[in-house]
């Protein structure tokens, strides 16, 4: 989930707040948005903007008013809960003719292998190896980092790192290394998280 908004469609601006919600949407896709507004005649405005709107509740009676915010979140609530937004991001790589599943979260990093236009994946608890190109993995998920010509590491994973050594120290102490060219921007994102 990406936040829930309780918006207003008038103003008092230039944007009203139909067209803020299309933008919100645009920016928050997964977003819950609800309209508290007098204005009953503006709700075809919603479909106008795609806003996909959860509600459209109409001011005046301050108990319905309220009863029905209190719906809204509780529902988002619950939506929240039952759906575990936060499911496990993974990626499927084929090594040895099976298809595995490797969670986000366990990756540690990614190399090049000994072996040619081959990868070697370092989990918590083991290694995999597949086919596959070096410059593919950072695009696999945003919690990669090319550090290397021949790394990408899991950021979230990172514990610290040694820039004299450009050594990356990993939570469950492995190593792997940063090149001078990736060094700044790999703190940077680190500084980010």
């Amino acid at each position: 989930m990406q936040g829930c908004f309780f918006l207003d469609v008038d103003l008092k601006t230039e944007m009203n707040g139909i067209a803020l919600g299309g933008q919100i949407r645009k920016e928050y896709p997964n977003a819950r948005i609800v309209f508290v507004t007098a204005h009953a005649e503006l709700t075809h405005l919603t479909f106008f903007y795609k806003v996909e709107a959860m509600d459209y509740i109409l001011k005046g009676d301050d108990a319905v008013l309220k009863s029905r915010i209190i719906s809204c979140i509780d529902v988002v609530m619950k939506r929240y809960l039952c759906a575990n937004t936060e499911l496990d991001e993974y990626i499927i790589v084929e090594s040895c003719r099976a298809s595995v599943k490797l969670l986000i979260k366990d990756i540690l990093f990614v190399e090049s292998s000994k072996t040619a236009h081959r990868l070697v994946v370092h989990l918590n608890n083991r290694l995999v190896e597949y086919y596959g190109k070096i410059k593919d993995v950072e695009r696999q998920s945003t919690s990669f980092y090319r550090c290397h010509q021949s790394f990408v590491v899991n950021i979230k994973n990172v514990h610290s790192i040694s820039k004299k050594e450009r050594e990356i120290v990993m939570n469950n102490g492995e190593t792997c290394y940063a090149s001078v060219r990736y060094l700044k921007g790999l703190l940077d994102r680190l500084n980010d998280e």
